[in-house]
């Protein structure tokens, strides 16, 4: 049900460093690769395209509500808003090596030696252009392992010398959020009193259409809860929360409190287009945010839920940008 495969490459040279964060460099090269890999009909536009239900690319990178026109959950008109079924985590960049994280949920297992023929081709396909190199920053992937949240199992997916390597995967789970349930219940027993939250990458939420930077905690979690929700009706992976489940997590995580926080200084996050054409994202931030639970907060039933999907907020990401590697968070609790 879900799966993180850590990549580990190599660039072919000498490249001068990212100005940024290089998530959403990551993600453009991952949806190139992906696409060049499934497109039947590049002519098209991928929400008219006769094969969309049907193609990998679309279903992974490109989904959107079109892939299942009957499920009541759509939002803008079913044109966006679906979360995607991968989320993509920098670990390092740094001199010539360079590792990541591709996360994969629900029905996005189906396709896992497409998807690594995509993150193989990434680096063929190169991240962001070297203006001093006059090219695109080229790498070679050397391994990819990969890594069972359930079970625990890892093992080694590909290398450059054996190529892929099929892997022998154990029954799944239906519901997403179960692969959390022993780790949860543990956390639970312990009657934990105060949860940090430290974002190991920028992120920004955003409340009544405007940006938040220290969200209460009501905030993060019905975030959490509609990409959850999504994924669930979209990309098997579970069952959507109804409307009375969804207001009671909102209803008791409303009665969290953010005690306190540490925020460094917001900056702009910009994306370029493989043909350099820049858009403005908005702010992000970097911080340390904690949260204070009520005394009676592992009393009610739904606090097990609340856990699980913060939990699952580890590989998912919360806010702006999350498959790209923003708003990637670390859970402690004391």
């Amino acid at each position: 049900m879900i799966v993180q495969y850590r990549v580990v490459g190599r660039f072919v040279r000498s490249y001068t460093p990212f100005k940024s964060f290089p998530g959403t460099t990551l993600r453009g090269a991952f949806g190139l690769a992906l696409r060049r890999i499934s497109c039947k009909d590049s002519s098209s536009e991928c929400k008219s395209c006769s094969f969309y239900r049907d193609c990998v690319y679309a279903r992974v990178f490109e989904s959107s509500s079109f892939v299942k026109p009957s499920a009541r959950i759509a939002s803008k008109s079913g044109k966006e808003g679906v979360t995607n079924p991968y989320t993509i985590e920098v670990v390092k960049v740094f001199d010539d090596k360079i590792v990541f994280n591709v996360n994969l949920f629900g029905e996005a297992l189906k396709w896992e030696p497409v998807i690594v023929m995509a993150v193989v081709g990434m680096g063929f396909e190169g991240l962001g252009f070297d203006v001093v190199n006059a090219e695109r920053r080229k790498f070679v992937v050397e391994r990819i392992d990969w890594f069972d949240p359930y079970t625990s199992d890892r093992g080694i997916l590909f290398t450059a010398d054996t190529g892929f390597i099929k892997r022998n995967s154990k029954g799944k789970l239906s519901n997403l959020l179960e692969v959390f349930d022993r780790r949860a219940r543990e956390i639970a027993e312990a009657r934990v009193r105060k949860i940090l939250f430290y974002f190991r990458t920028p992120y920004m939420l955003v409340s009544n259409g405007k940006p938040v930077y220290t969200p209460g905690f009501q905030c993060l979690i019905m975030n959490l809860a509609r990409r959850y929700s999504l994924l669930a009706e979209y990309h098997e992976a579970g069952r959507p929360f109804s409307v009375s489940k969804a207001r009671a997590l909102k209803n008791l995580s409303a009665k969290v409190r953010l005690v306190s926080w540490i925020l460094s200084r917001t900056r702009a996050v910009v994306k370029a287009s493989i043909k350099g054409v820049k858009k403005n994202l908005g702010r992000f931030a970097k911080g340390v945010l904690v949260y204070k639970l009520p005394e009676d907060f592992w009393n009610c039933e739904d606090s097990l839920t609340i856990l699980k999907l913060m939990l699952l907020g580890e590989y998912l990401h919360v806010g702006k940008l999350a498959t790209a590697g923003y708003g990637d968070y670390e859970l402690f609790f004391s």
